[in-house]
């Protein structure tokens, strides 16, 4: 295809072209063409066949000349120009230019569209997804816009998955296979399959938690996970900071102190989530003494009048600061900013900076001071020199304060004095003088010395404005204490004076050696220190003797042990313990039931396997023991043992025992026999904090009473400093009143001392010496009546500090079951 020119007809067309205008100027019309059907835009698919036509009218014979993009197509002069073969390179504009009598017009244009089929050069890529996240498909594809993209998951269509990449987030239902159809109006084609693997997602169960633990300890850290394929560990300090080789489940520190107090936290991840998941962070906090990780210079040169600067990093918990010079503590001042950080500035240096300065950095678990810092202090020959420093002053109000300063320069000398760290108005010589000084005089003062090279500040000096001179006068007296034996008082009294005054406290009109401060503190008083304490205050100007205030001790005296030994049987003739604490604080107390370990004291007929149980008010179960060894605190009830002073338990043995703390109110610890055995065994019970307020206020037992070895009997520890009255009943006929079957009809008690002498005794307590004293007792402390007449027997007793047994056997030698009980009277 193509058009063919030559020079004749080009000269022709030339010609006519002169010529035409000529012949209109003359009045010759001659009509061009008129194109009554313009050509029309086009698509064509890559290697189809295209038309454009065109259809005009004129009164003379039409040419044409089609044209590409401006150009003339050679040999395209007919109505209509068609293309074959279609390539790229046909793609554009097409126009035609119709000519007739002389006169050419063009046609609009007409646009080529080369539609290209879609071709997929790449093919989308299979993936491994956890659930929860987000997975692409993408195929990269040539060919005609618009392209139009369907993906469908096991041959069925995806809702809305309409673009090239397409992506969702995960669940189980994702995992299929993948294919993507693309079409574009030259064709259709599609993908590959692209496989979707769904794997579970890296889930922590268990994160690392926090831990406190003191200097010197080893830590780990655990953290459990689950997910798929390989899991990696990468544990961190501080949220940031990785830590190198710590790449398992667990993370263990030796040797731990100050500087690895820290939250620690693990990335977990695997070849699926290489980002990984973050664990929740751990604190760490180390009880240790605070560590210094950069310490001050070791010096610094500097000239009057100059500032400098120095610090530290330290690391610890709750860590103080506190500067010195000259292992003298430094506090704010205009000289001074940062005493108390970890940063130390120092302006208007004097020759009287020059020394040694360090930091101590401390906390709760310690404290360590740094290397020093020696700061020296070069003169500049032209600065003023300050030869004589100002001095402190202390005066009373309505006095007069001088401040003075002595300095020598080469050049003259001006003074500005300061009161903490601002100028004062007129003082502006080298005394300064004060007039009838008020309290608000009072502070530091420095001058700046200068000359016409730099100045020089001198020392601090302080003024101290005191009211004026008076003897002592107390303001506030000691008052009478009454605590008991052990507790710890105080007596304080407030007075003023001035000079401040002394203090010198008395007992019964000695002196206290080294009590000399406005109070007085007595730990651990026993009875002997009662009495009448004063306060003897004095200063230059006068002396003045406090009211006595009267010290009161009330001896503390207290059952710190009950056992009780009986026979065991089975159902309701087991052996009950029975104790109330006092107070509103709770308790320790150790628990036993003795069975095997008695035969080594010559007891026949032991219980072989006791068992232990402590019920509360309520009959709630709250601790069980059979075998003493097997129990979770072995170590600490092994030191109760040794605390109390309670006689070795055979190792290996089937002795029963608890170590509980309980909050005040009553108890009850039972004794059986595993598998309803029965013997006789012994119940144990103890204070283990001894020195605690609160008190064993009522002990008691329950057990089966019959001759011989199987009498009921109670051993009481009184422990005081005075002797301690008690009421103590052995019931027998009394407790039918609570239902209990087969009772000991007449119960005898005796007490019996530790050298075997009979402190008291009763058969019927109706026919007690003290009987008014037990009835009115009884009714004070609300415990439950016994009937006149009836054969049980109680008495009132006071019992002095020491070992005590209560017998209780039945008259006649008869059996039963009885209750034996002891109540420490107000």
């Amino acid at each position: 295809m193509g058009v063919h020119f030559n020079m004749s007809i080009f000269s022709f067309w030339r010609c006519v072209g002169i010529f035409v205008p000529f012949l209109a100027a003359i009045g010759y019309a001659q009509s061009g063409p008129t194109i009554t059907q313009q050509p029309q835009s086009q698509y064509v698919i890559l290697g189809g066949t295209v038309s454009f036509s065109v259809t005009a009218t004129a009164d003379s014979p039409l040419t044409y000349q089609w044209r590409h993009d401006t150009q003339n197509i050679p040999g395209a002069n007919s109505a209509t120009l068609s293309i074959s073969d279609v390539t790229d390179y046909y793609a554009g504009s097409y126009t035609v230019v119709v000519t007739a009598g002389g006169v050419s017009v063009a046609s609009v244009n007409a646009q080529l569209t080369v539609l290209v089929a879609p071709r997929i050069t790449r093919q989308p890529a299979s993936v491994t997804v956890p659930v929860g996240d987000y997975f692409y498909l993408s195929t990269n594809v040539t060919g005609s816009s618009p392209m139009t993209y369907e993906w469908r998951k096991d041959g069925v269509v995806v809702p809305n998955a309409t673009s090239n990449p397409f992506g969702q987030q995960a669940t189980a239902s994702s995992a299929g296979a993948y294919r993507v159809t693309v079409t574009n109006p030259a064709g259709t084609v599609t993908s590959d399959t692209a496989t979707v693997t769904v794997v579970d997602a890296i889930k922590i169960t268990t994160p690392p938690a926090d831990q406190t633990v003191s200097a010197g300890a080893s830590v780990t850290f655990a953290v459990a996970a689950t997910g798929a394929g390989t899991l990696k560990y990468q544990w961190y300090k501080d949220y940031y900071s990785s830590i190198p080789g710590a790449t398992s489940s667990t993370l263990t520190l030796d040797n731990v102190s100050a500087k690895d107090n820290a939250a620690y936290g693990v990335i977990v991840s695997n070849e699926y989530q290489t980002y990984g998941v973050q664990s929740a962070s751990a604190r760490l906090t180390v009880k240790a003494p605070p560590e210094i990780i950069t310490q001050p210079p070791s010096s610094i040169d500097t000239m009057i009048g100059n500032s400098c600067g120095f610090g530290v990093s330290a690391v610890g918990l709750d860590v103080k600061f506190q500067w010195k010079k000259d292992g003298i503590n430094l506090g704010p001042t205009s000289k001074y900013s940062g005493t108390n950080s970890n940063y130390l500035s120092i302006y208007a240096i004097a020759e009287s900076d020059a020394g040694s300065y360090a930091v101590e950095v401390s906390n709760a678990y310690g404290k360590v001071t740094s290397t020093a810092v020696v700061i020296s202090v070069i003169q500049n020959p032209n600065y003023p020199t300050i030869t004589s420093q100002p001095a402190s002053v202390s005066v009373s109000i309505g006095d007069t304060a001088t401040f003075s300063v002595t300095a020598s320069s080469w050049y003259a000398l001006s003074y500005q004095w300061r009161k903490n760290g601002n100028n004062i108005t007129n003082g502006s010589g080298n005394t300064l003088t004060l007039s009838g000084v008020s309290a608000g005089d009072a502070g530091q003062y420095s001058v700046v010395v200068s000359n016409a090279y730099g100045s020089v500040i001198s020392s601090d000096a302080k003024l101290t404005v005191g009211a004026p001179p008076s003897a002592p006068v107390i303001s506030v007296q000691p008052s009478d204490q009454t605590v008991n034996s052990g507790q710890t008082v105080s007596f304080s009294v407030s007075a003023a004076g001035n000079p401040n005054p002394s203090f010198q406290w008395t007992k019964d009109g000695s002196n206290l050696s080294g009590q000399t401060k406005a109070t007085l503190t007595l730990t651990d008083v026993q009875p002997a220190q009662g009495g009448l304490y004063a306060v003897v205050v004095s200063n230059s100007l006068g002396v003045v003797t406090s009211s006595p205030a009267r010290l009161t001790v009330t001896p503390l005296t207290r059952v710190v042990n009950l056992s009780s030994r009986a026979f065991v049987g089975t159902d309701d003739n087991v052996l009950i313990a029975g104790f109330v604490i006092g107070g509103t604080q709770p308790k320790r107390i150790l628990i036993r039931a003795v069975g095997p370990t008695l035969a080594d004291f010559g007891v026949s007929g032991v219980l072989a396997d006791p068992r232990l149980s402590l019920v509360d008010s309520k009959q709630q179960t709250l601790a069980v023991n059979d075998d003493w060894e097997t129990s979770s605190d072995l170590v600490q009830l092994r030191e109760a043992h040794t605390t109390t002073g309670a006689f070795p338990l055979k190792a290996g043995g089937k002795d029963a025992a608890l170590l509980v703390t309980l909050p005040p109110g009553p108890y009850t610890a039972l004794v059986s026999g595993v598998g309803k055995t029965t013997g006789v065994a012994l119940a144990e019970l103890y204070e283990v904090d001894g020195d605690s307020p609160n008190e064993l206020v009522n002990i008691s037992s329950r057990a089966y009473v019959a001759p011989g070895e199987k009498v009921l009997i109670t051993g009481l520890i009184v422990k005081g400093n005075g002797p301690k009255k008690f009421i103590i009943r052995a019931v027998g006929p009394g407790l039918q009143q609570f239902g209990v079957p087969g009772l000991l009809d007449n119960p005898k008690l005796e007490i019996v001392d530790a050298d075997k002498k009979v402190v008291a005794a009763n058969d019927d307590w109706g026919v007690s010496d003290t009987l008014a004293e037990t009835k009115s007792v009884s009714s004070a402390l609300k415990l439950f009546t016994l009937s006149d007449g009836s054969h049980d027997a109680a008495c009132m007793v006071s019992l002095a500090p020491g070992l005590y047994t209560v017998i209780v056997s039945g008259v006649g030698e008869t059996s039963g079951v009885a209750l034996v009980e002891a109540y420490a009277v107000p």
